[in-house]
């Protein structure tokens, strides 16, 4: 049986607890609501702007190019540039076969004189949509694949 000073104690110390808890809610609450008029402030720029009524930003999200990579690449000078294939001969290119010999390509390559970047022809890689049904690489799946490299 607790003794009147032990209630005293147990009280006393309820009471500190209850008010560090208190104080603890209020300045939380404090930081939020001086945080709030400049979350509003940002919501409500973007509502008007790039967010529908109820929120949702508005698809397609655009993004400005000039933050890509892309664009930061394109902006960098060449310092300089070697012709690798003129792609009027293929003597460089080949069909793409794996290390253990296992992977057999079922397309073909050819110079194309139809499309063209710079010069008179391009390489032309062409492959069908299926290829054999019991090859062991398709999986269940015997779709064809082609793939070329430049050596």
């Amino acid at each position: 049986m607790k003794t009147d000073g032990q209630k005293m104690d147990s009280t006393m110390e309820n009471r500190g607890q209850l008010v560090r808890h208190t104080i603890t809610l209020l300045l939380a609450f404090g930081v939020i609501a001086s945080m709030l008029p400049s979350f509003a402030a940002e919501q409500g720029g973007l509502r008007d702007s790039r967010r529908n009524k109820n929120g949702i930003p508005v698809m397609p999200l655009s993004a400005p190019p000039e933050n890509s990579l892309a664009w930061e690449v394109a902006k960098k000078p060449a310092i300089e540039s070697k012709l690798l294939s003129d792609m009027e001969t293929l003597e460089n290119w080949e069909l793409w076969v794996d290390k253990s010999g296992n992977h057999r390509s079922y397309g073909t390559i050819s110079p194309s004189m139809e499309r063209c970047y710079k010069g008179r022809a391009s390489l032309l890689l062409t492959s069908p949509t299926k290829g054999e049904p019991n090859f062991p690489s398709s999986r269940g799946r015997p779709w064809g694949s082609a793939s070329a490299i430049f050596k």
